[in-house]
Formats: structure tokens, sequence, C-alpha cells
């Protein structure tokens, strides 16, 4: 048995599905595939153009790339591999399960518009927590200033208590402060009374430790968020879709 037409052209063509290795014009059998229009049993169901079997499914040529359609039966869906007759057919299912385009773009764009989306929200997120840090470090700012002219304003009060003690013994020691006969002297006893810490010291010391802590956790905040953008902005690569 020949394994495809003679020269005569009585041999019919192989069965579709089926190519014969050293059949002539396949790429298999070392020669040019030249379409024979002898050979063309059949047409493509969306345009007038013949149809060869034997090249066609060889090549897995795309005829139509739009609607994936082979001019060729049966074929596969190029978008989800789904088997079917070619032409009518496989464009039904483009149409009804890729809305008329391939699945892989499709998904890749919603993918892409999934990944822009997250990455706007993070994004927003990085800005608003980046404000409030700053509006934290302002604050703790203020309160630092507020906290060293309280602490001035005591070291200031507890010089003074000192410089009067020291006058008063030195005036004593002088003489300046006389004793009358017949009254027991009373050495006057300077008791240096500590200064009484004003408690908004207390309030604003508490107020830093908590600026400060939420500084910390602002920080962290914000490192989480710039790691997350870095590793979004590396899974949304820069594609055009050709639509």
């Amino acid at each position: 048995m020949s394994n495809g037409p003679s020269s005569s052209g009585s041999s019919r063509p192989p069965p579709r599905g089926i190519l014969k290795r050293n059949y002539p014009g396949s790429p298999a059998s070392g020669a040019t595939p030249k379409p024979d229009r002898s050979l063309a049993t059949d047409r493509c169901q969306l345009c007038p153009r013949p149809f060869f079997p034997h090249i066609e499914l060889r090549r897995r040529v795309i005829h139509h790339p739009l609607t994936h359609h082979f001019c060729e039966l049966p074929v596969r869906c190029s978008a989800c591999n789904e088997r079917g007759a070619g032409g009518g057919p496989i464009r039904d299912h483009i149409q009804r399960a890729h809305q008329g385009r391939a699945k892989s773009q499709t998904s890749l764009k919603l993918r892409l518009d999934d990944s822009e989306t997250k990455r706007k929200k993070y994004q927003a997120r990085l800005t608003e927590a980046v404000k409030e840090r700053n509006e934290a470090k302002e604050q703790l700012t203020k309160a630092t200033k507020e906290n060293a002219r309280l602490k001035a304003k005591t070291e200031e009060q507890e010089k003074y208590i000192d410089e009067q003690a020291e006058k008063l013994r030195q005036a004593k020691g002088a003489g300046i402060v006389k004793e009358e006969p017949g009254i027991v002297a009373v050495r006057p006893v300077i008791i240096k009374e500590e200064p009484v810490e004003d408690p908004r010291i207390a309030k604003y010391q508490a107020e830093i430790a908590t600026l400060k802590q939420d500084r910390s956790h602002l920080n962290k905040i914000v490192s989480d968020q710039a790691i997350q953008i870095h590793k979004l902005e590396k899974l949304v690569p820069v594609i055009q879709i050709d639509d």
C-alpha cells in the first residue's frame, strides 16, 4: 500500500487527523510543502480559503487568530484546550466561553487589574501611615521642647532656693544676724525643700513614651507596606495587551 497519492492522483489523501510521515507535501517528507488544490477536500467555514488537512494539521496554522479557529476538524481551542469542531462550533465556543478573546489574555488582564488595585490600595495606606508618622514626630518634637522648658524652669527654682540658703548662712556667720541676751538663740535650720515637680512634666513624659511607641509602630507599618509594595511591583510587569 502506498503512503500517499501516486503521481496519477488516483489514491485518496489520508484521513483527517492522521498524517503519514512520507506523505508528499508534508514537512516530514523533506520536501517543501506546496499546496495542491486537487487535495483541497473542504473550505474554511469562516472564509472561502481552500483547506488542506495534511498541511494545516501538521503546522497547526492559526488561520483566524482573533477567533482561534483552525482550518481543520476536529480542533482544540488554543485558550483552554477544549476539543471541538472547527468553524461555527469552535467560534461559538470561543464567543461563549471567552467572550471572543483568548482566555490567557483575559486572565492576564484581570490579574494585572487586580494587582494594580491592590498596589493603589497599599500605596494609599502607606501614604496615610507616613502622614500619621509625620504628625506623631511633630507632636513628639513639641512635647520634647515643652518638657525641656519645664525642666529648665525647675532647675532655676532649685538654684534660687540654694542661693537664698547660702546667703542666710553667710549673713549669720558675719554677725549680721544678732542674738539678744537672755534669749536662747535658736539656730535657724534651713531646710532645703525638694522642688515639687510640675505635674505637667509627668504628663508630657507619658505622652512622649506613647508617641515613641506609636512612632515605632508606624515605622513598622511603613516598612511592611514598603516591602508589600515592592513585592506587588515585581508581580505587575509592564505588559502590552493587544485587543
